[in-house]
C-alpha cells in the first residue's frame, strides 16, 4: 500500500519517506519528502531523502539547493556526508567545488569517518586515503572476517 502525499504530514515524518518509496521510486520519494517538509520544514531526514532522490534523478540544481539548506544546520557539516553529496552534485553539474571550503571550513568537519572523502571533495585527498579509512578495524565486526585457521575447511565460504 502506498501513502498519498496528503497522508504524509499526518504520519511519522521521515518514516513515511523511507517506507513509502525510499529511493526505488524517485518521483514518489520526492513527493512524500516534500509533503513532510511542508508540514515539518526542519525535518532533516526528509530533506536528505529528497536531496538524494533529486540527485539520482539528475535534478542537480534542486539537489544542490536541498543539500545547501540541509547544511545550514552545522551538525550536518560535522557529519560530513552532506558536504560530500553536495560536492558530487556540483561536480555532476560541471560546477567547481572551490567554494565548499569557504562555506564549510575544515575546522567544522568530522575528524574521522568521511574526512578523507571530504578532502577528496575539495581536491586535496586521495582515493587510497578514502579506501584506507573505509577498511574495518580490529574492533569492527565484519561478516567476511579472516578465518583464524588456514586449513581448507576454515577458508571455505560456509566456514566463514
Amino acid at each position: 500500500m502506498y501513502w498519498s502525499a496528503s497522508d504524509a504530514p499526518r504520519c511519522l515524518g521521515n518514516s513515511v519517506t523511507r517506507a513509502g518509496a525510499g529511493l526505488s521510486d524517485l518521483d514518489r520519494s520526492i513527493e512524500l519528502s516534500s509533503a513532510v517538509l511542508q508540514r515539518m520544514p526542519n525535518d532533516s531526514e526528509a530533506l536528505k531523502n529528497r536531496a538524494l532522490a533529486r540527485y539520482f534523478k539528475k535534478d542537480l540544481a534542486a539537489a544542490r539547493s536541498d543539500f545547501e539548506v540541509l547544511l545550514k544546520d552545522r551538525s550536518a557539516v560535522r557529519r560530513g556526508y552532506p558536504v560530500v553529496r553536495l560536492s558530487m552534485a556540483l561536480r555532476q553539474s560541471r560546477q567547481g567545488t572551490s567554494a565548499l571550503l569557504s562555506a564549510y571550513p575544515r575546522e567544522q568537519w568530522p575528524t574521522d569517518g568521511p574526512r578523507p572523502l571530504l578532502e577528496m571533495a575539495v581536491g586535496d585527498g586521495s582515493a587510497d586515503a578514502a579506501i584506507g579509512a573505509a577498511k574495518p578495524t580490529s574492533d569492527c565486526w565484519s561478516p567476511c572476517a579472516k578465518p583464524t585457521s588456514t586449513s581448507p575447511s576454515s577458508t571455505s565460504p560456509t566456514a566463514i
